[in-house]
């Protein structure tokens, strides 16, 4: 039986957490703009809504990158069990 998809389970396992420390790199650099000073310049609603979309941009990355470490970690679990299931299968259990 030729697998359509194989894992290495532990490369997999070690870089999760970096996928986490990124997320929260990524989520503390997502702050809020500084007020502008007086005078407002004309550009200053623009440059206002700029960086409050790249806030929301941000913390939608730190979500993505979050969603993606929990679906690293189930794929791995899933991967591991399926192999602990034919391993007994197979009688390799020991």
């Amino acid at each position: 039986m030729t697998p359509d998809l194989e894992l290495d389970a532990d490369a997999l396992t070690i870089c999760a957490p970096a996928l986490a420390e990124t997320a929260g790199e990524v989520r503390a650099g997502s702050t809020p703009p500084p007020t502008p000073a007086v005078p407002r310049w004309q550009s200053t609603e623009e440059a206002e809504q700029l960086s409050e979309r790249t806030e929301e941009v941000l913390a939608d990355l730190a979500d993505d990158l979050t969603a993606f470490r929990r679906a690293v970690l189930a794929a791995v679990a899933d991967y591991e069990a399926a192999d602990r299931r034919a391993a007994q299968r197979l009688g390799f259990d020991g």
